[in-house]
């Protein structure tokens, strides 16, 4: 049975990100923080979204391109795809632990 799907995304998968982003907005605000002030909250959430960007925009489609190659009979496509599927889940991967260094870390960065 097939899952419902969200703009390429399984529908789990998009109400994880919605809950983790709301969630930390909420605690931010109980503490008093600014969202856009406060350094590390700022550029996390943009990481956060950059990962999400490059996991929707890119990701997915290549995941389908995958999917379709899976036959095996074009190996030289399939290899290309997987190659391009490493290396932007690598860009959006890094973004994601950049995101966590700096929700741990917590550096005196400048707010927008």
């Amino acid at each position: 049975m097939k899952s419902d799907k969200y703009m390429g995304m399984d529908v789990h998968q998009a109400m994880t990100v919605v809950v983790i982003l709301v969630s930390g907005v909420l605690a931010a605000m109980q503490r008093g923080l600014s969202i856009t002030g406060t350094g590390w909250i700022f550029w996390s959430l943009v990481a956060l979204g950059f990962s999400g960007v490059v996991f929707v925009a890119r990701l997915n489609g290549l995941q389908h391109r995958l999917e379709a190659a899976g036959d095996g009979t074009d190996m030289p496509t399939r290899r290309r795809v997987l190659a391009s599927w490493a290396r932007w889940a690598s860009v959006g991967t890094a973004a994601i632990l950049v995101a966590l260094g700096l929700m741990v870390l917590r550096p005196d960065l400048p707010g927008f």
